[in-house]
């Protein structure tokens, strides 16, 4: 298993227990457990100022070991400097994000669920 700190660059709130509940939405079951994961930069140092932009291989398995699960996650967190976050304001800069993820991404799922569209859109990061 990779280092728990590793996570916390992403969010103090980011941890094990999180990968482990990505692992339970991504196999359709709850019982499963985090096997390993290994994170690394997604970018090039340098590429990205108001944001931070890692890759994080998972592996999970069922807990009787019947099923493997592995999967690459993008994960994007804010820097870890408050210098860099307050000089190219990236809290603000978060905002439209934050909108569609929360407001208009679940209103379009609903609007296509309803009107029983056969090839949904969903193709977009979770």
């Amino acid at each position: 298993m990779s280092d728990s700190k590793a996570l916390k660059e992403i969010s103090s709130k980011f941890n094990e227990d999180t990968l482990t509940d990505i692992v339970r939405v991504v196999a359709g079951r709850n019982d499963v457990r985090l096997v390993n994961y290994k994170m690394t930069n997604a970018t090039s140092p340098g590429d990205n100022y108001i944001t931070c932009v890692y890759r994080i291989a998972v592996e999970g398995t069922s807990l009787d070991g019947g099923q493997n699960y592995s999967f690459s996650l993008i994960v994007k967190g804010l820097p870890p400097n408050l210098g860099r976050r307050k000089t190219f304001h990236s809290t603000y800069s978060f905002a439209n994000e934050v909108a569609f993820y929360e407001k208009v991404m679940p209103t379009l799922m609903e609007f296509q669920k309803r009107k029983n569209v056969k090839n949904p859109f969903n193709e977009v990061p979770r």
